[in-house]
């Protein structure tokens, strides 16, 4: 079972089901640097790639799983959105 953990987002204050990933997710959807973007969008989908891994043979994370499908493709998108291909190929 995922532990609660208190994350603030400037005045406010989230309750994250999946902190070892959404942390990272968070950081990544909340920075205006385009640099700064590229870095913490990358580093997000590596710690969501990661705990996908350990999820593999889990049979009880169809929540945090399908958490992580929509983490990815909301990075996707912003990835798309964001930064042009040759700015993405350089990181």
């Amino acid at each position: 079972m995922p532990v609660d953990l208190k994350h603030h987002i400037g005045t406010q204050m989230t309750i994250l089901r999946f902190p070892e990933w959404q942390m990272l997710y968070q950081d990544a959807l909340l920075e205006s640097d385009r640099a700064e973007s590229a870095q913490k969008v990358l580093t997000a989908e590596c710690a969501i790639n990661l705990r996908l891994q350990q999820l593999r043979h889990s049979t009880n994370s169809r929540a945090e799983k399908q958490a992580i499908d929509i983490a990815l493709s909301t990075l996707a998108l912003l990835k798309r959105d964001s930064l042009t291909v040759s700015e993405w190929e350089s990181n």
